[in-house]
């Protein structure tokens, strides 16, 4: 499947509608630290994070705009991805089964984790790290269940 999963045959398993998490703790260590880690960048709006709430202009003026007009009662989507974030970062180290709500919130985790650690491009670790998401990502997406319904023989 990928660098990192050789020894990991099915890292997610479909059981009806949701999702059994059988990743080995030695993964789900190195998963919470990775989100922990990319948590912290985010919340501290790294440059390394921009892709995980990409401009929507190019003129810095009316994306200061639409910055301010979003800003409300809602967290901005750094800070909903870096507590996104940080919520995996506890609960990949137990998790035992994902409901159809849980395999979206891993999988924008799983997204988000990877966006950052490809900005960062400090040394070949992150490049396998980046592989390694990136198939847990695709494991995971093959055994979801479609929130639609569509599809679900799985």
């Amino acid at each position: 499947m990928g660098n990192g999963l050789a020894s990991v045959s099915a890292p997610f398993r479909r059981e009806g509608t949701t999702v059994a998490v059988q990743l080995p703790g030695d993964l789900r260590s190195v998963l919470a630290r990775s989100f922990s880690l990319v948590s912290e960048l985010v919340a501290e709006g790294r440059e390394e994070a921009w892709r995980v709430s990409p401009p929507l202009y190019d003129d810095p003026l009316l994306e200061a705009e639409a910055a301010l007009a979003g800003h409300g009662e809602h967290a901005s989507p750094m800070q909903a991805a870096s507590n996104l974030l940080e919520q995996w970062s506890h609960a990949i180290v137990t998790v035992r089964v994902l409901d159809p709500e849980d395999v979206d919130a891993l999988a924008r985790a799983l997204t988000f984790c990877r966006l950052v650690l490809a900005e960062t491009r400090a040394s070949g670790h992150e490049q396998g790290l980046v592989d390694l998401l990136g198939a847990l990502l695709e494991a995971l997406l093959e055994v979801a269940p479609d929130p639609d319904g569509f599809n679900d023989a799985g």
